[in-house]
């Protein structure tokens, strides 16, 4: 038995510890969630390299940034000329006179902003940069309040959840055994929640499938 009496836990206490387990399985390095896929547009201003990319600004915290594309459009669309932008290093792009260009061809994030160079031209200015982003999923609160995951990972939040009470309540055997079921079950849902590519599906046979990996 716990050395704490579980009716003096707060609400407070355990949701902090199932979020910790929710954002923990959220990170990209743990498990690539499709449901966490998003897209953000910015429109170009002309001169301005930085722009805001922080959760009032966008709707949603970025968790982090995959691809960057201009298209030649004020309006998002696949028919445009685009261009992907190149990701730069800070030094490099500290150091550099920024003039203003054409479109934007690279660009650095920074904390809550993104910085793009060249600095737009009057001619571009009101096209679209889409941004290719994970998003950060947001905190449990509620009782009535639900993952955006399957189903699947519910018992794995609970193990992670488990695992963080245990070692903050101090029973370090528990809080072992809770973290080798969360890392195993983690490893067992790499190969269950699968994306079928069926462009490459045999001519005859089954399905070939594309893991996302994972991994504790």
């Amino acid at each position: 038995t716990t050395t704490t009496d579980p009716a003096s836990i707060t609400d407070t206490r355990m949701n902090r510890w199932l979020n910790f387990s929710y954002l923990h399985i959220s990170q990209p390095a743990v498990f690539r969630h499709r449901e966490l896929e998003a897209t953000y547009d910015l429109t170009l201003v002309t001169d301005d390299v930085d722009y805001a990319i922080d959760t009032t600004t966008v709707g949603f915290k970025i968790m982090g940034v995959e691809s960057v594309v201009y298209v030649a459009a004020v309006a998002w669309n696949w028919t445009s000329p685009r261009n992907k932008l190149r990701v730069d290093n800070v030094s490099g792009f500290t150091r550099q006179i920024h003039t203003s260009g054409t479109n934007p061809s690279r660009y650095i994030v920074r904390g809550e902003e993104i910085l793009l160079t060249p600095p737009p031209s009057a001619a571009v200015a009101g096209n679209k940069v889409r941004l290719f982003v994970l998003r950060e999923p947001t905190p449990l609160s509620g009782d009535s309040d639900t993952t955006l995951f399957s189903a699947y990972w519910d018992e794995v939040i609970l193990f992670g959840a488990k695992y963080r009470a245990f070692k903050a309540l101090g029973e370090l055997g528990w809080a072992e055994d809770a973290k080798l079921e969360y890392g195993q079950l983690i490893n067992e849902l790499g190969g269950r929640d699968l994306l079928t590519v069926l462009d490459n599906m045999p001519a005859a046979g089954g399905l070939v499938v594309e893991s996302n990996g994972g991994g504790l």
